[in-house]
C-alpha cells in the first residue's frame, strides 16, 4: 500500500505492477526469494483472492491516512490552538 498512499503508484489497481513492491508476491503464485508471505497470508487462511480484497477496499483509507499524519494535534500539544 506504501507506494500507492505515497502517490508513487496513481490507482490502487495498478499496485501489483509496481516492481518494487511485494504486494504481487501476496496474489499471484509468482515466488520471491526475499518476501515471506506465509505469515501475512495465514490470517486469510491463505486466500489470496481475500487478501487483495482486504487491500483493495482499504486503499482510500490508507491514501486518506497519509494525507493527515503531518497534522499536529492540540491534545499532543495544549499550547497549540486551531485558528
Amino acid at each position: 500500500m506504501n507506494p500507492y498512499s505515497g502517490s508513487i503508484v496513481k490507482d490502487v489497481n495498478l499496485l501489483d505492477q509496481y516492481k518494487w513492491s511485494s504486494y504481487k508476491s501476496y496474489i499471484t503464485n509468482e515466488e520471491d526469494k526475499l518476501i515471506n508471505t506465509e505469515d501475512i497470508l495465514n490470517i486469510f487462511e491463505n486466500d489470496k483472492d481475500e487478501y487483495k480484497k482486504f487491500v483493495m477496499d482499504r486503499g482510500g483509507y490508507q491514501k486518506s491516512l497519509e494525507a493527515i499524519k503531518h497534522l499536529k494535534s492540540p491534545i499532543a500539544n495544549p499550547r497549540r490552538r486551531w485558528n
